[in-house]
C-alpha cells in the first residue's frame, strides 16, 4: 500500500503545507501613448493596464493586438470627426476594418444625439447615418457605451472574455508595454 503525505506527516510529525496555486493572470489592456484622456480601470473591472503604440484604435488587449482594435469617441469629439476630421478617420476605419474585433465606442446615448445635446450644426440624423455608415462601409460597429465609465467597463470585458474563451487565439511573443 503507497504511503500518502499525510501518513508521513504523522509518523514524522511535520505539517503538509497548502499548496496554493499560481495567481491567474489578470487581462491586460493596452491603452494608445497618443490617447489624450485614458480611461480608468478600477481593481474591480479585473484588468491590469499600461500604455503601448497601437497601430489603430485607442485600446487593445496584450497578446491579441492582432485580432482587437477598440476606438473611443466622447460625443463632442466624434461630432469634431464627422464634421472636420472625416478623412482622417476614414483612414482609420480602414486600419480597423482589417481586425477581427473592432468598434467604436460611444460616450453617450443614442438620445443625446437626438436631442442634438452637442455644440455643432451638424444634424443629428447625419451624425446617426455615418455611424451607421461606418458598419456598412467598413464593418465597424459601434456601442452606446454612455459616459467613460461605461467604455472602461466594456474594454475590459472585452479583455476578460478574450482570455476566458479564446486563449488559444493569444500571441506567444506577448507585445511589452511602453
Amino acid at each position: 500500500m503507497p504511503v500518502t503525505e499525510d501518513d508521513a506527516a504523522e509518523v514524522l510529525g511535520a505539517t503538509v503545507r497548502e499548496r496554493r496555486a499560481k495567481p491567474k493572470p489578470r487581462p491586460y489592456v493596452l491603452i494608445d501613448t497618443r490617447e489624450q484622456r485614458p480611461l480608468r480601470f478600477p481593481e474591480a473591472l479585473g484588468v491590469d493596464c499600461g500604455a503601448a503604440t497601437l497601430p489603430a484604435g485607442d485600446y487593445s488587449v496584450r497578446g491579441f493586438t492582432h485580432l482587437i482594435a477598440l476606438e473611443r469617441k466622447s460625443i463632442s469629439d466624434l461630432v469634431q470627426t464627422l464634421s472636420h476630421g472625416r478623412e482622417r478617420f476614414e483612414n482609420e476605419l480602414d486600419l480597423l476594418a482589417e481586425y477581427k474585433w473592432k468598434a467604436i465606442l460611444l460616450e453617450c446615448d443614442q438620445a443625446d444625439i437626438e436631442t442634438h445635446a452637442y455644440r455643432s450644426n451638424m444634424l443629428p440624423k447625419s451624425v446617426l447615418g455615418s455611424l451607421r455608415a461606418f458598419y456598412w462601409r467598413w464593418g465597424v460597429p459601434h456601442f452606446w457605451c454612455t459616459d467613460p465609465r461605461g467604455a472602461a467597463e466594456h474594454v475590459a470585458w472585452c479583455a476578460r472574455r478574450l482570455h476566458e474563451k479564446h486563449p488559444e487565439l493569444e500571441e506567444k511573443n506577448r507585445e511589452t508595454a511602453a
